[in-house]
Formats: structure tokens, C-alpha cells, sequence
């Protein structure tokens, strides 16, 4: 009776420890999942070679158990940033100062003691946060800033529950998310000057005058240049409408990485059809902000030059000066707001 006793206990033992184990094999599993939501965003902003991230730890008002799950995870970042090839830096001073100024729970990032602290370790960015617990729902709220503009990049909120679900059917669900980007994109040039190399013997060049090109919720684009002007025979075409697909859009904090399938028509005087697929980023000169198209193309003029029909397939560059901005709605856009 007594080895009966015995061997009842241990597998009560044994299978308290495996349920435990589980539970808290789970819960590394969401947590590794958050953090890859919050890594992945980071990378929309800031690519690995953009400059050093300084991670704070993550703080916790709740109590001293979801603390330590905060500390855990800032721990977790910092290592899975450095797999995905960021330089990361920890310092002792920059937890003390987001511990006692709040600086994770403030909506902005006014302190020039972070400032000084970030040439101090070599710091770039500093990636803040918070962890909270309501109703055994993890809540992880992240704030990417910029240390010398004290300018927030992104943010991302990302939660799961600490429980699995007590249904056996219901099958495993990462984490919720939700971000801070932006639904709109407008690019515009006041002026474009273009290169462009052709299937006709010698290449060409082109301007063009107050471009704009508004892509409404990175799905589907339209376009206004003015005027187009084209060399190889002295054409003219006013005004040039377009219509852009997004194939590809990549908003690093730096400058933004697209590419566009475009429908392009000049209308009057010399009308022509334009087909071409085009990269959009931009450089910075001081002050100023240029707008760079690299584009490869086919394109087809509706009026006969010499009695003959003109088309070609191109491969053109294109700087202007002007710049983009990523709007939240069309009201903001038309200034409703």
C-alpha cells in the first residue's frame, strides 16, 4: 500500500512538472513570436546597417512577476536583433533614466539626458517599452526613437494571453498586432530631369515639370506631370496622367525603397502610351531632397513622325527635386484637418 502511495505521488509530481513545462514552453513561444512582430516592423524603418540600437529595458507597473517577463523579453530582443544583424548596445545609465523619467510611457521623447547618453554608448536609436498584464492578457507596447531628433519612428502593440485556451480544438494563435503606419503615400517633384536610354540610335533626354503621384493605401496609384518634354524629336506632351500599381514598397526611416508598375498616357499635342516598371527612392543633398527613378519601359507614340510609327523600349533615370510624405487619410492630404 505504502510503494502504491509512493508511485501515485510521483506521478502526480511528474505531471504537475510536465503541465508546467508546457505552459512555459508556450509562453516562450508567444514571446519569441511578439518580438519577431516588433523586429520585423523595426526593419520597415531602420535596416541593419542604418546605425546602432540601444534597448532599454522593458518596464512593467504591473507587479513583480510581469516584471520579470519584461526583463526576459528585453533580453529576447536584444539577442534575436543581433541574429537578424543589428549592432546592439545595453546601458545601465539608459535603463535608470527610462525607469525614473517614464520615458517608456510618455507620448514624446523630450529628454536630453537620452541624447547624451546615446554618443556616449554610440547610439543611434533607442528601443523603449512597456509590459502589462490585464485579465491574463500580455500587452507589449514598443516605441522606436531616434536619440538626436528625439523623433519616435515606429511603434508597435503586440499582445497574447498567458492561459492556453481551454477548448483542445482551438488551435495555437500568434500574437495580435497593430501598427502606427501610415495608409497613404504621396510622392511629388517640382522638376525632373531624365536620361534616357533607348532601342532608337543614341539615347535621349527628357524633363518634366511638377510631378505628382498619390498612392492611396500602398494598393493603387494615380498620377500629374504638367509637362513632358522629350528630345529625340522635339516632343511635347501635356498633360501626362498615370496610374501606378505598388509591386513592392519598403518604408526604411531612412528613405522609402518602391517599386511601381506604371501605366503612363500624354495627351495633347503628342500623345503616347507609356508601359514601364519603376524604382522610386530618394537621395538628400544637404537640404534638399531628390527624388531618383530608375525605370525600364516600353512606350508607343499615337501620332507618325515622318509617316512612320514611333516606339521603343527604354531604360531611364530620373532625379528631380521634391520629396514624399506618408499621410494617415486623404482629409490630412487635402488639409480637411
Amino acid at each position: 500500500m505504502q510503494k502504491y502511495c509512493f508511485k501515485l505521488i510521483f506521478a502526480i509530481i511528474m505531471i504537475f512538472l510536465l503541465i508546467s513545462s508546457c505552459s512555459n514552453q508556450s509562453i516562450v513561444k508567444k514571446s519569441e513570436d511578439s518580438a519577431n512582430i516588433i523586429i520585423d516592423k523595426i526593419k520597415w524603418y531602420v535596416l541593419p546597417n542604418d546605425g546602432v540600437i540601444a534597448v532599454a529595458n522593458f518596464v512593467s507597473y504591473n507587479n513583480k512577476e510581469i516584471a520579470i517577463i519584461a526583463m526576459d523579453f528585453s533580453e529576447k530582443l536584444v539577442n534575436m536583433l543581433r541574429q537578424k544583424g543589428f549592432t546592439v548596445v545595453e546601458n545601465a545609465q539608459l535603463n535608470v533614466l527610462v525607469k525614473e523619467q517614464k520615458l517608456a510611457l510618455s507620448g514624446v521623447v523630450d529628454s536630453k539626458k537620452l541624447e547624451k547618453i546615446g554618443q556616449m554608448i554610440g547610439a543611434d536609436y533607442v528601443l523603449l517599452g512597456t509590459v502589462s498584464e490585464i485579465n491574463g492578457e500580455i500587452s507589449i507596447n514598443a516605441r522606436l526613437v531616434d536619440i538626436y531628433t528625439r523623433e519616435i519612428i515606429t511603434s508597435v502593440s503586440t499582445s497574447f494571453f498567458l492561459e492556453e485556451e481551454q477548448n483542445a480544438n482551438v488551435s495555437y494563435q500568434k500574437p495580435s498586432v497593430s501598427y502606427n503606419d501610415s495608409s497613404h503615400l504621396f510622392w511629388y517633384s517640382y522638376v525632373n530631369i531624365i536620361l534616357n536610354l533607348n532601342s532608337l540610335p543614341g539615347g535621349s533626354w527628357e524633363g518634366e515639370f511638377l510631378d505628382l503621384n498619390l498612392i492611396i493605401s500602398k494598393k493603387f496609384g494615380f498620377g500629374l506631370s504638367l509637362l513632358r518634354f522629350i528630345h529625340i524629336q522635339n516632343v511635347t506632351s501635356y498633360p501626362v496622367l498615370r496610374i501606378l500599381l505598388p509591386l513592392y514598397t519598403y518604408p526604411s526611416y531612412k528613405t522609402r525603397k518602391d517599386v511601381y508598375l506604371e501605366v503612363e498616357a500624354g495627351l495633347l499635342q503628342t500623345p503616347y502610351l507609356d508601359l514601364n516598371a519603376s524604382y522610386r527612392t530618394k537621395l538628400q543633398w544637404g537640404y534638399m531632397n531628390m527624388p531618383v527613378y530608375i525605370s525600364l519601359g516600353f512606350k508607343y507614340y499615337l501620332s507618325k513622325f515622318d509617316f512612320q510609327d514611333l516606339y521603343y523600349v527604354y531604360l531611364e533615370g530620373s532625379i528631380g527635386f521634391g520629396d514624399y510624405l506618408e499621410i494617415d487619410s486623404i482629409q490630412d492630404f487635402f488639409g480637411f484637418r
